[in-house]
């Protein structure tokens, strides 16, 4: 699986410019620019009690298919009735069996902040994931260099759409610090080798709090019971991004109202 990571980022480029060959740059930001204003993501997450981001995932490449009834508007609409505080959407179809289609279904229906979650590598998708109703979208510190993280993080904000900057790294994490990010996501899950432990971010998070610095953050990947909520939120973490777990669960619903309880 090492380098699996690039192949996607790979491919996402082939698919960019494919795509950009049916709607024109100039098109797709008049469009995004028309939107109404996004909903605010970063609020939604920034709660007196765990705020859950619920995702919408059919497949992964570690896990496979996750659920062969995959309904991302039917999913999303429960975890709504749940009270999520957002809902996340992957958009890369190849390798996780999702659409852009699949967002603006879920937009239609929903009115909870919505995060496009994809292999963001060039502006074009950023302006489509505001045209599609997104309110926020993914961004990856491992996959762009500094200039481009600055660069995407000043659009988001342009548009109303303040990001999600996703580290495994310490270094990643840095970089995402001194691009500006306000939404920290660590990963506990390494893209080069898809192996996933909850160590990974109370490390990352004991690392921040020596430095002094009071981001929003959000802890992906791994998430599994009530206690490791509980043990992450002591840790720091304000926010919690989960799939697997709620895709694959019997009840959403019960799991998202239990993973959202203040925590003593």
């Amino acid at each position: 699986m090492a380098d699996l990571l690039d192949k996607i980022v790979e491919n996402t480029r082939r698919q960019v410019q494919e795509r950009k060959s049916l709607k024109s740059f100039t098109a797709i930001e008049k469009a995004a620019f028309e939107k109404s204003k996004p909903y605010n993501f970063e609020a939604a997450l920034n709660k007196n009690y765990p705020s859950i981001i619920a995702e919408c995932k059919k497949m992964s490449p570690s896990k496979g298919v996750l659920t062969n009834d995959y309904n991302p508007v039917q999913l999303a609409t429960q975890y709504e009735e749940a009270g999520v505080s957002a809902i996340s959407c992957l958009t890369d179809e190849t390798f996780f069996g999702g659409t852009l289609a699949d967002l603006v279904a879920i937009r239609s229906k929903t009115k909870t902040p919505l995060l496009r979650k994809d292999f963001i590598i060039d502006e074009y998708q950023i302006f489509e994931a505001r045209a599609a109703g997104a309110d926020s979208f993914l961004l990856l510190s491992g996959v762009l260099n500094q200039n481009q993280l600055q660069k995407f993080i000043a659009l988001g904000r342009e548009l109303k759409m303040e990001p999600l900057v996703e580290s495994h790294t310490q270094d990643q994490l840095e970089a995402a610090v001194a691009a500006g990010a306000k939404i920290l996501g660590i990963n506990n899950r390494n893209l080069k080798t898809f192996e996933t432990s909850l160590d990974h971010s109370l490390k990352m998070a004991a690392y921040l709090k020596q430095t002094k610095l009071q981001p929003l953050l959000v802890c992906e990947s791994g998430i599994e019971n009530r206690g490791d909520i509980v043990q992450m939120w002591k840790a720091g973490y304000k926010a919690f991004l989960i799939g697997e777990t709620l895709v694959r669960a019997d009840s959403p619903k019960d799991l998202i109202r239990l993973f959202s309880k203040p925590v003593d």
